[in-house]
């Protein structure tokens, strides 16, 4: 027989053990989602950050490089052309060499804009994503003078 002692001992069920632990679970893999995304969303902003700065680095190689070779420009001059700047020598060089690479995972080109004597220019930063995509920047610039 059983006695009146066991039938009233308070505890959890088991069901209810089970209920607790799915609620925790869901609510653990929620924060976790979103912390997850979050650190996606702040890694793809620290590129595209880090982007701008390597293209704003162009613009200022295009004003050393119509400086320092003041045929730069008539080199260049069909709108449309393409070339990329080497940062390590800070020269230019042709699209498609090696040279494009800049840091370990940064490529760039620049073109040329409007008329034969303009002195705009186009400069596109292009890299792997985290998405597994092409993310580019691209920088309009002009260079400052008459």
């Amino acid at each position: 027989m059983i006695s009146r002692r066991a039938l009233n001992q308070k505890g959890d069920t088991i069901v209810e053990v089970l209920i607790a632990v799915v609620i925790v679970s869901s609510v653990l893999v929620g924060a976790f989602t979103i912390s997850n995304l979050s650190l996606k969303q702040i890694r793809m902003s620290q590129e595209r950050s880090e982007a701008q700065k390597v293209a704003q680095q162009f613009a200022e190689s295009i004003d050393s490089l119509t400086l320092s070779n003041t045929t730069i420009l008539s080199e260049v001059a069909s709108p449309g052309s393409e070339f990329c700047i080497n940062p390590t020598t800070n020269t230019k060089q042709a699209v498609g060499a090696l040279s494009c690479k800049v840091l370990p995972r940064y490529n760039n080109k620049v073109q040329r804009l409007g008329p034969a004597n303009s002195k705009s220019f186009k400069i596109t930063v292009w890299w792997d994503g985290l998405k597994g995509t092409r993310e580019e920047v691209v920088y309009y610039y002009r260079i400052p003078g008459k």
